[in-house]
Parts: C-alpha cells; sequence; structure tokens
C-alpha cells in the first residue's frame, strides 16, 4: 500500500495517483495514452503553478464562464441565439413535438373509428370499414415515418423511445 504525500493531496487526480505509486495508473502493466498525456499536462501546470504564472491572472477568484456554445463559431452562435429567443426548436425536438401530437391525434381518431362502425347500419358497414381502416392506416403510416426520421436526427443521449405503429396488428381490430 503506497500512502500519499501532503504534496500530491493538492494535485488534480492523474499526479496523485501517480505520486501514490506506479501500479495505480497501470491498466495491466501498461499506461495508456491519455494517462501518459494526462500526467504530462498536470505536471505543467504544477510546474506553472509553482512558478507563479496564473498569481498575476485577472481572472483569479472568479468563476469560470461554462459557455454551452463556445465550440461553435460566432456567427453560428448568433445565429442559434436568434432561433433560440425565437422560440425556435431544433428539428428532432421539433419531430418530438409532432410525434405526441399525431400519437394523440390518432388514438381519438381510433376511438372515433370504433363508435363509427359499431352506429353504422349493417348494409353500409363494410364501406365504412374500408374508409375507416384506409384513413386510420394513412394516419399511422405518417407516425411511422416520423419516428424513423426522429430516431435518424436524434442525438443518441437525448433520444425517447417512440414506438412505431404495428399497422396490421393495429388493422386486426377492424378485421383484417
Amino acid at each position: 500500500m503506497f500512502i500519499v504525500p501532503p504534496v500530491a493531496e493538492r494535485l488534480c487526480g492523474a499526479c496523485a495517483r501517480r505520486e501514490a505509486g506506479p501500479a495505480s495508473f497501470m491498466t495491466q502493466g501498461k499506461l495508456n495514452r491519455m494517462d501518459w498525456m494526462r500526467i504530462v499536462g498536470e505536471r505543467k501546470i504544477k510546474e506553472a503553478m509553482d512558478a507563479g504564472v496564473f498569481d498575476d491572472n485577472p481572472l483569479k477568484g472568479q468563476p469560470l464562464n461554462y459557455d454551452e456554445d463556445m465550440g461553435l463559431p460566432p456567427e453560428q452562435r448568433m445565429v442559434k441565439k436568434i432561433l433560440k429567443n425565437a422560440g425556435a426548436l431544433p428539428q428532432w425536438m421539433q419531430l418530438e413535438v409532432d410525434i405526441k401530437r399525431e400519437l394523440e391525434a390518432v388514438t381519438k381518431q381510433k376511438e372515433r373509428a370504433l363508435k363509427l362502425l359499431d352506429k353504422a347500419p349493417l348494409e353500409s358497414r363494410e364501406r365504412v370499414k374500408v374508409r375507416l381502416r384506409t384513413e386510420l392506416k394513412e394516419s399511422m403510416s405518417a407516425v411511422n415515418t416520423l419516428v424513423l426520421q426522429y430516431n435518424m436526427i436524434c442525438p443518441s443521449g437525448y433520444a425517447r423511445p417512440f414506438r412505431s405503429y404495428s399497422i396490421p396488428k393495429e388493422m386486426e381490430e377492424f378485421g383484417t
């Protein structure tokens, strides 16, 4: 067991682990590239701190400004800010709203279709069933298309699980 020296307690995690002992940094007896980069970077920062490079920093003691758009070029940041202030959503978020709205509409349409089918006279019931099934298939196909588009463009960490309609199964209620 290695004892961490008091100086190492002030260092960032990688340097502290390095000074704690070589085994704490090794993965199956090898240092990976990121560990070496972290070691070198933290050593350079420590050397600069010891040399007093950061002592006359005018921002010393102030919180860092973590702007979520720092990776974007300035002109794209301005466009994003204007769109955000106007209430515009990214395409994948707008698709999410559209899918939810369409799912509700299909559910209401299905309920209405079942009621109409029950009230339809026997002689016209088959015509009503064909018309209602066609309308429902079109609505469900539209929802399936939206879900497919959403799944293609939505960032992986933000994806919501939307269920596509299995149209043949859904049509069983109307007697295929």
